[in-house]
């Protein structure tokens, strides 16, 4: 119980401007509606709070982006590698 109260409480949001690293969101997009807005907004947040943050939205998608579109998802990563932005 005492792990499941602790991701309950945690918010990650709180430790976006700490972080060191780059940060390469992936987001699935389906179809519109509140859900759609509310990862939007959310990513839009963590976009003005990490450091350095690279974004490349997948629409139409679901959850398993390396499944559903494994050659634009390679290409996504490998570009991120080999510009420098892990770097």
């Amino acid at each position: 119980m005492m792990v499941l109260r602790g991701l309950w409480d945690h918010k990650p949001t709180h430790l976006y401007s700490d972080l060191k690293v780059p940060v390469l969101f992936v987001p699935a997009e389906g179809p519109g509606g509140v859900f759609a807005e509310t990862k939007r907004s959310a990513i839009e947040h963590a976009v003005q709070l990490v450091p350095k943050v690279r974004v490349e939205w997948f629409s139409p998608a679901d959850h398993d982006l390396h499944a559903q579109h494994p050659s634009r998802f390679a290409q996504v990563v490998h570009a991120a590698i080999t510009d420098g932005f892990f770097s």
